[in-house]
């Protein structure tokens, strides 16, 4: 009997959450994000939050935070616009240790407190960029370790 190709099997996908500050962002930077989201559904099964049209108040919590950031097996924080909601997501994944990479766009004025804190936490990192392209192939490189 022929042995079976490792390709037969199934990939298992990371569970990935992407959290971003909506509520300030304009228009274009939340459909960039939908952009980058839907490239990274190569690679990642994508836990969605709710976002600003769906559920009352309590669905929102309930659903973004047990569903999303708690299942979560990397959280992709895109720190670009001021979030209390995304301070409250990240502080979860840190305190359950959860892999948090943190994206910054290069002209974004990012709080002092969430750069030490991926300088001291070892399970979030810190990163600037210049297009939605490069946080893609950041993840692209991601392992259970970080990214490379």
């Amino acid at each position: 009997m022929a042995r079976e190709s490792r390709s037969e099997y199934p990939m298992i996908k990371q569970k990935l959450y992407v959290g971003c500050g909506l509520t300030h962002a304009p228009k274009s930077f939340r459909e960039e994000v939908e952009g980058l989201k839907n490239t990274l559904r190569k690679k990642f099964e994508l836990l969605d939050f709710i976002g600003l049209d769906g559920g009352t108040a309590v669905e929102v919590y309930n659903y973004d935070i047990h569903e999303c950031v708690e299942k979560a097996e990397v959280l992709l924080a895109i720190a670009d616009y001021p979030s209390i909601g995304l301070g409250w997501e990240l502080a979860v994944a840190a305190e359950r240790n959860i892999p948090i990479i943190v994206a910054a766009h290069h002209k974004s004025k990012v709080t002092r407190l969430l750069i030490g804190a991926a300088e001291e936490l070892e399970n979030m990192q810190f990163f600037k960029y210049q297009t939605m392209q490069e946080v893609a192939e950041l993840l692209d490189s991601y392992s259970g370790e970080g990214v490379k």
